[in-house]
């Protein structure tokens, strides 16, 4: 196919006075109606293709001889297109006497320019284009192309917020985040499981220290989940999240007379907290103390941080004030609100 078919003309005995070429049968009475003198005909064939030669010799006979140009049109396919990483894939060639074939890029499993009929079996661990050479009987060949598209198996990444389960809101977000991944499986400790790319999912058991969290994540060819809740084109990870026990607790009495002991009036935590605001009201409203902070881990050395009982450099009497505390947990957006009473003793 595309290649110029060149057919020549020859009298052996010399009698030929005029000659015509033909793509119709002539017949039983072949006639010359449009002689020509070209011994050579040549013309582009899209398709299997018979052509004729009338002669006509001094004697005024005339006669015929036909000639089948057989065209080789290749034919390329294989079993599949797109597939993962290193799976069989059968390259077919058809409608040409044999084949032979090369990869671009090189294809390591594939056994270049060797001529046979038999289809052919690639591992292709790249996207690939394969050319096929189709030949004819004549040893002429016409090259077909096909690209084995290789989907790349994901890279596993879990991505969750916050990065501890809380045990007074155990609810964590988690996300499939891998490369290539398109299709999820999610196992937890606890028992549960999930489909999503994207959850949110309460922990039911804090009895433990931490909880764990298998993904199996799959590509675009993972879609038919197999035996065992297992998938094609996949890969696994796993991560361990800690349960933190949250407390904030708030003294209800200090006594700020300079001794060293019990003088601030401030909340005790072991955990971090951010966006922190701390504030002491008196009856009327007045507020007499004011601490702000965007993050805030404190520590058993923590003692001198907090109310000193002054109002305007001066101790305020013995009685009951309210207090009011705001904050956030690590990774949390919401804001958690908590109000009280403090009372100041000499």
């Amino acid at each position: 196919m595309g290649q110029t078919a060149n057919i020549t003309a020859s009298d052996q005995t010399g009698n030929t006075i005029a000659m015509q070429w033909s793509f119709t049968n002539p017949g039983d009475n072949p006639r010359i109606t449009n002689p020509s003198t070209n011994a050579v005909l040549s013309f582009y064939p899209t398709q299997d293709t018979m052509v004729y030669l009338i002669c006509e010799t001094s004697a005024g006979c005339v006669s015929y001889k036909g000639i089948n140009i057989i065209m080789t049109d290749p034919k390329v396919s294989s079993d599949k297109i797109n597939i993962c990483p290193g799976e069989e894939v059968t390259l077919i060639g058809s409608n040409a006497v044999d084949y032979s074939w090369t990869s671009m890029p090189k294809d390591e499993s594939l056994v270049e320019d060797v001529r046979s009929t038999d289809p052919v079996v690639v591992t292709p661990m790249d996207t690939t284009t394969y050319t096929m050479k189709g030949y004819g009987s004549s040893g002429c060949y016409t090259e077909r192309q096909i690209t084995i598209n290789v989907v790349p198996i994901p890279t596993p990444l879990i991505s969750y917020n916050p990065k501890y389960v809380d045990t007074e809101d155990p609810t964590v977000s988690f996300t499939d985040a891998s490369t290539y991944g398109t299709y999820s499986l999610w196992r937890f400790s606890d028992g549960g499981t999930s489909n999503n790319r994207t959850l949110r999912y309460t922990f039911n058991d804090l009895s433990v220290d931490s909880v764990t969290i298998y993904l199996k994540t799959a590509n675009e060819l993972g879609f038919e989940e197999l035996s065992n809740n297992e998938y094609n084109c996949s890969a696994d990870t796993s991560i361990t999240i800690p349960i933190e026990l949250f407390s904030v607790w708030v003294p209800n009495a200090f006594s700020p007379n300079g001794d060293g002991n019990n003088d601030y009036f401030f909340f005790m935590t072991a955990n971090l907290l951010e966006d922190v605001s701390f504030e002491v009201y008196n009856r009327w409203g007045t507020k007499l103390f004011d601490f702000k902070e965007k993050s805030i881990k404190l520590t058993d050395n923590t003692t001198d941080i907090g109310w000193d009982g002054k109002y305007k450099g001066e101790y305020v009497q013995e009685g009951v004030y309210v207090w009011k505390l705001e904050y956030k947990k690590e990774g949390n957006s919401r804001a958690y609100q908590r109000t009280g009473t403090v009372t100041v003793v000499r």
